[in-house]
């Protein structure tokens, strides 16, 4: 008997030492989450800016929706405009539409003398073909660098006590949500390049985007676009994905200061702790040869303040914010992305008439519209494939 008292007592120091541990870190945990609560959680240290971010594809009622995994729960139809890059006719910014300039004044005698003077006015606007300006290269990472500073300083032409909105803008790469398991530490670290655009793989392992978010409502609402630029065989692609995280939930959100050092606090860490300790060995059990990135030990993309966070929206003002920035946003997009073209001598006609259909019908997918569209309250009949 007496020869097993020492095993005995050196497993019980041992369990206890590892009880003692998983208790340590949930004081800690709660001394920490205090400092927080009782300061401003928007006011908090700045997190380092991951790299990558994960999309999947949901099953809706509506269909299947592609959403980024941190962005927020809801996503909305994405905005696409595409174009063939085209050299531009010159002087493509000198005339106004033909539909506002004044009609001419007819004459006031027979109809030979009308139908002449018609004949002269449609003459005047069927000018020759005009000659094109030559077209100046460009590539992805100078537009991706153009609209980002357009998005960084959203109102340099008003007064500095104009409102601005909390607004970052970072670049990070996509990947697919089943990759982020299969990435090692140097694939991991890679994407950093090319989140900054130093780095240009395969279109099938990761894509460059810009990602703008707006906080407001003291953190309760983040407004988001993920924009993607494609350009190849002179065809340009431009992709705006909206997101919007809701509030957290009120269980979540109603956290208050907790002393860690009463009895009640202590007896509730105390039996976690013995929790603790049988997920830990669970994880020990599951553990597979092939450990995950050192900078995610998890099992995979999460969120928390996404996941705990609510799926609808139930204020109509914080609805009619969410709404705000994300046409705000998309119009520094699509707007910066025009400026950008014309510089570099695009014809822009097609671009404009696309983005016209975004800004005045609401066509968030780039889909067809069919049927009778009116710009009147409660229309309808219109239908969008």
């Amino acid at each position: 008997m007496s020869r097993a008292l020492p095993p005995i007592w050196a497993t019980a120091t041992a369990a206890l030492g590892i009880w003692g541990i998983f208790l340590a870190d949930r004081f800690s945990a709660q001394r920490h989450l205090n400092r927080m609560l009782s300061g401003d959680l928007a006011n908090g240290s700045a997190h380092e800016q991951v790299p990558a971010l994960p999309y999947i594809r949901e099953s809706r009622r509506s269909g299947p929706r592609d959403r980024f995994v941190g962005a927020g729960l809801q996503a909305w139809h994405p905005a696409i405009i595409g174009i063939d890059v085209e050299p531009a006719p010159e002087g493509q910014d000198d005339d106004e539409p033909s539909s506002t300039a004044p009609l001419p004044d007819l004459p006031e005698s027979g109809p030979g003398e009308i139908a002449a003077a018609v004949i002269a006015a449609l003459n005047q606007h069927n000018r020759p073909t005009r000659a094109r300006k030559p077209l100046k290269h460009f590539e992805v990472p100078e537009l991706h660098a153009h609209v980002t500073k357009r998005l960084q300083d959203p109102a340099p032409a008003h007064h500095p006590s104009h409102p601005i909105p909390r607004m970052q803008v970072v670049g990070i790469a996509a990947i697919a949500h089943g990759r982020w398991n299969t990435l090692n530490d140097e694939a991991w670290r890679g994407l950093d390049a090319v989140a900054a655009g130093h780095a240009n793989p395969a279109a099938e392992v990761a894509r460059r985007y810009i990602w703008a978010r707006i906080n407001a409502w003291n953190g309760n609402l983040i407004a988001s676009v993920l924009v993607h630029f494609a350009y190849e065989g002179g065809f340009l692609r431009v992709t705006v994905r909206p997101h919007v995280m809701a509030p957290l939930n009120p269980a979540v959100a109603s956290l208050t200061v907790r002393a860690p050092n009463t009895l009640k606090w202590m007896g509730v860490a105390g039996l976690q702790s013995i929790g603790d300790i049988g997920a830990g060995v669970v994880n020990l059990m599951r553990r597979g040869k092939k450990a995950g990135p050192e900078l995610d030990p998890g099992n995979g993309p999460v969120s928390l303040r996404e996941v705990y966070s609510l799926r609808w929206i139930d204020d109509m003002h914080m609805n009619d914010d969410a709404r705000y920035y994300v046409q705000m946003m998309q119009r520094r997009v699509f707007d910066s992305t025009e400026t950008f073209l014309r510089d570099h001598n695009v014809d822009i006609a097609q671009y404009r008439e696309q983005s016209a259909a975004i800004y005045n019908f609401g066509v968030m997918n780039g889909g067809v519209i069919s049927g009778s569209v009116q710009a009147a309250p409660f229309a309808g009949g219109a239908t969008m494939s």
